[in-house]
């Protein structure tokens, strides 16, 4: 593993050639086989020119003060041991990623510029460029001077291969000879003591991502089923709120005119009341009798005017029907004139 400092005029040689969009100046990648290669850091990062990435430093960290001859970053190339098991190379990777994004970035992805893994070569390696920043007096500055000073150069190796190791659970020496010999010999005589079983045990767990990803899409549809139930849910207890309401104003209603409607009872209670106690307004049960006799009689004389024309009856009978009328009439004005006389 060794890094090197990336001024303004390296950046797009080195990103690009990271990304094979520029030719590589060292080592032989199989263009059949740089299909392989992938990034480990966000795409998003990527940066193709130095005036881009000074933006990007800006607008990212307020980082306003640049100079021109400024180290704008720096890039690790970290290789995957022969002994190390091929078919963990993943692993491998995964771990040297997190690894150096919290010794160069303090964790911290957005100034992970690119992680290139290259399978495309003989020995498989990753080139991790990161930008330099530390934090100094309360604020962020840009400085590979700072970032790299001795102690930290000095505890790199050592913290980057626990850190894996913590990982893996796998012990990984990235520069020790003899323990990579001891593994290879041991492991031509069948000897497997030293391939820890942490390996195997991320082996299974990447078994079960694809599982773990469906899990996280159907709780996902799930989560919007129920939103959607509730939006539903809420609609309908707005429409219930309404009717609430227009009930309320119903009954409201109801309330007033069941108060109109005893108060006019009560009015007409009152009226009658008056009327039966006002003397000016009594008048003879037999006057009313007589009054709605007359009315009958009319339409009895009404129909025997007509009898008389079409000659259904005996004159005798008309005549006798005529004096009773007569009879009446008088029978009347008396009544009439005896009720002038009371008034």
């Amino acid at each position: 593993m060794h890094t090197i400092k990336i001024k303004s005029t390296d950046i797009h040689g080195v990103c690009g050639e990271a990304g094979r969009e520029v030719k590589s100046k060292v080592g032989e990648p199989k263009e059949d086989l740089s299909y392989l290669n992938y990034n480990l850091a966000p795409i998003n990062n990527r940066k193709q020119t130095a005036e881009e990435l000074r933006e990007y430093i800006r607008e990212k960290f307020g980082i306003t003060k640049i100079r021109k001859d400024a180290v704008l970053g720096l890039s690790t190339i970290i290789t995957m041991p022969a002994d190390f098991p091929k078919e963990y190379s993943e692993a491998f990777f995964q771990a040297a990623y997190q690894a150096l994004t919290e010794e160069f970035c303090q964790g911290k992805e957005d100034r992970v510029l690119q992680a290139y893994v290259h399978l495309d070569e003989k020995t498989p390696h990753m080139h991790f460029v990161s930008i330099p920043i530390i934090e100094k007096e309360g604020e962020l500055r840009l400085s590979a001077k700072d970032l790299l000073n001795r102690n930290f150069l000095k505890r790199l190796h050592p913290d980057i291969e626990k850190k894996m190791s913590n990982f893996l659970n796998y012990e990984v020496k990235l520069y020790n000879e003899e323990l990579c010999k001891e593994r290879e010999d041991k492991r031509k005589k069948g000897d497997h003591s030293l391939d820890c079983v942490g390996l195997e045990q991320y082996k299974g767990l990447k078994e079960y991502e694809g599982k773990i990803e469906t899990y996280k899409h159907k709780i996902i549809m799930s989560d919007k089923q129920l939103q959607t139930q509730r939006n539903i849910i809420n609609k309908h207890e707005e429409t219930i709120t309404g009717k609430h309401k227009e009930i309320e104003e119903l009954e409201h209603k109801i309330e007033n005119l069941s108060n109109e409607t005893k108060k006019t009872k009560k009015a007409h209670d009152d009226t009658i009341k008056e009327i039966k106690t006002n003397p000016a307004f009594k008048i003879p049960n037999l006057i009313l009798k007589i009054v709605d006799r007359i009315r009958k009689l009319e339409k009895i004389f009404k129909k025997i005017d007509e009898y008389e024309q079409n000659k259904i009856i005996t004159p005798e009978e008309i005549e006798y029907m005529k004096n009773t009328k007569q009879e009446l009439e008088k029978a009347v004005n008396i009544l009439e004139q005896e009720d002038e006389y009371e008034r």
